[in-house]
């Protein structure tokens, strides 16, 4: 790709694409990427070398039942033909088609510095994408806000890195929240079952979400879910006379701030716990991320926790 070359023009497919992936040179990466190689870097060192992302499992053949096999996986049907018991068989795909939803309006702007929620996701969806290239997957990217803004076609290659580095690099946040349409247009694009990561603040209609969600659930995808808050808006340390401005809203003045504080912690608890609870019901790992936390550290955590529950 030419380096002046504008980011909406880049191609959605690459029929050049490597057949050994490896991490770029920094030579020529974006704050982004360095970023995120260091991170990736650090995931996949020593005990953290084992696949990370988007274990595409698929249906392989059967076999005939032996005491000490999971039942979970006999095949009842094939029992009600022949009156025997057959165990479905597994097989992992080398390679995982996976997608970065990455939110992009305007409550995303809020934070300072480290903390700031729209450079903190721009790195972590930079790091995952680091890592899923360095697994030999193919990784595309989704911006949005109100609607989908940016659309990169999943392909495997480091061309590809560089072109979500750059994408991520221009990101400018505006406008309000809607997932919705986005998860929507992604589920379109995808014939097969695949991964999705799904990072946003969720100043959204929580119902909507879930039910965009459902298309990908349904579809047996694998889905994880970052919801990536500033510590302000999880514990709201804010008291006396209050002039809120929301980014998405508009300005509201109020006085009695430890009442609105009250207000505003359980507000948006019962949000959180009703986004969380319904990525649950859905078979979605779902992980909240404070910004106050050190990047690589809530990547190993998620990382870690997944493996836990893999096995």
């Amino acid at each position: 790709m030419a380096e002046d070359e504008p980011v909406e023009k880049v191609l959605q497919t690459d029929s050049d694409r490597a057949r050994r992936i490896q991490m770029p040179s920094l030579s020529g990466v974006s704050q982004v990427g360095i970023q995120a190689r260091r991170v990736a870097e650090g995931l996949l060192s020593g005990q953290h070398s084992s696949r990370q992302f988007g274990q595409n499992i698929e249906f392989s053949d059967y076999r005939e039942y032996v005491p000490g096999d999971d039942l979970r996986h006999i095949d009842w049907r094939a029992y009600a033909r022949s009156d025997r018991y057959y165990i479905k068989r597994f097989e992992a795909e080398t390679a995982v088609r996976a997608c970065i939803m990455l939110d992009v309006s305007k409550s995303m702007l809020y934070g300072e510095g480290d903390q700031h929620k729209m450079q903190y996701s721009a790195d972590l969806a930079a790091a995952i994408a680091t890592l899923l290239i360095s697994q030999k997957d193919s990784v595309g990217l989704a911006l949005f806000d109100e609607e989908l803004r940016f659309w990169l076609e999943p392909v495997g290659s480091p061309e590809q890195l560089r072109r979500v580095y750059r994408a991520l690099e221009q990101v400018r946040p505006q406008n309000k929240t809607q997932t919705g349409p986005t998860l929507q247009f992604v589920a379109q694009h995808f014939k097969r079952r695949g991964f999705l990561v799904l990072i946003s603040d969720f100043w959204d209609d929580v119902e909507k979400t879930l039910k965009g969600l459902n298309h990908f659930a349904h579809r047996k995808f694998e889905v994880l879910v970052f919801h990536i808050l500033h510590p302000d808006e999880i514990e709201f340390p804010f008291l006396g006379s209050l002039e809120i401005k929301g980014l998405e809203e508009g300005v509201l003045e109020t006085e009695g701030g430890r009442h609105i504080q009250k207000a505003f912690v359980e507000r948006h608890m019962k949000q959180r716990e009703d986004l969380k609870a319904g990525c649950t019901r859905l078979g979605i790992d779902y992980n909240l991320i404070s910004t106050d936390e050190p990047l690589h550290r809530s990547l190993l955590r998620v990382l870690s926790a997944r493996r836990q529950v893999r096995g």
